[in-house]
């Protein structure tokens, strides 16, 4: 072997290391081999970042118009059970004794309305349910000997027209 040619090949084992493509591996390779994923994070938080809230579809309801609240179990079909039990608590119990006799489910602009009474108590102890269904907001009254209790969800007092007819009729006179 030559000096030319010792000194060529050791110029280029000086040079392959300085581009460091043949001994040593790039530090992405060295992360992903120690089981090292960086997080990263593209989402920009902002103060005037929207939070949309799920709107339950009440569509499914429709299907009740003209038919009776007890033979279709208004009250249990979810998500309508739950959020009475949240908005009523204690209650429900008082508006489930008086939601016994009732007309037909009655659907108007968007608005589900059932009103009933206790058996032998009507115009004394009824109770009335309305949901708004484009709002997403369920609304209850109970007339407890005559004195009506109004709730919504959410503390919402803009109550549907329905469920105000129903209280005045216990307004005495």
């Amino acid at each position: 072997m030559s000096v030319r040619t010792i000194l060529f090949l050791g110029a280029a084992l000086l040079a392959f290391p300085a581009c460091g493509s043949l001994t040593s591996p790039s530090p992405k390779t060295t992360l992903a081999a120690e089981g090292v994923h960086p997080t990263v994070d593209s989402m920009v938080l902002s103060e005037d970042t929207v939070v949309v809230v799920p709107l339950t579809s009440w569509s499914a309801f429709e299907r009740f118009e003209g038919r009776y609240a007890y033979d279709v179990h208004l009250i249990n079909q979810e998500p309508l059970h739950a959020r009475l039990q949240r908005l009523l608590g204690t209650r429900a119990e008082t508006f489930t004794e008086r939601y016994q006799v009732m007309p037909p489910i009655d659907i108007d602009n968007q608005v589900l309305f059932n009103e009933g009474c206790m058996p032998h108590n009507c115009l004394q102890d009824e109770a009335a349910l309305a949901i708004d269904m484009r709002r997403d907001i369920v609304y209850v009254g109970i007339a407890d000997n005559k004195r009506v209790s109004l709730y919504g969800e959410n503390g919402d007092t803009i109550y549907p027209a329905r469920l105000l007819a129903w209280k005045q009729k216990f307004v005495t006179r």
